[in-house]
């Protein structure tokens, strides 16, 4: 577990709508995705809706992979996938809508920290 890399995302939707589109079209696509990034290291992935005080419509990302190799070759997979004109007709418009926060780390040593708007 001292090398596991954890990379958690959070994805703040405008209105219920949007966030049962968007659980849709994510669960079709990250099976797909989760067949690739298997092999190259990712070792756990889970997502599930954040049921916060303030009311706020959001979804959580929680993916752990071996070491930061194989984070490393799946962000670039990742990336990939998700800049690809595919993707991009599924959810574009949809993901200009959104508001993104990204964290990885190390089990028990923060590394990065990313966060914003796409």
């Amino acid at each position: 577990m001292p090398d596991t890399i954890i990379s958690f995302t959070t994805i703040e939707y405008p209105n219920q709508e949007m966030m049962d589109k968007g659980h849709e079209i994510f669960e079709k696509e990250m099976a797909t995705l989760a067949d690739k990034l298997r092999p190259q290291g990712m070792i756990k992935f889970h997502s599930s809706r954040l049921f916060l005080p303030e009311g706020k419509l959001m979804m959580g990302n929680w993916l752990e992979y071996k070491d930061m190799a194989a984070f490393e070759v799946c962000n670039k997979i990742c990336l990939e996938v998700f800049y690809s004109d595919r993707a991009c007709s599924c959810f574009c418009l949809l993901v200009s809508l959104l508001r993104w926060q990204s964290w990885t780390f190390k089990w028990r040593q923060h590394i990065r920290f990313n966060a914003g708007y796409i």
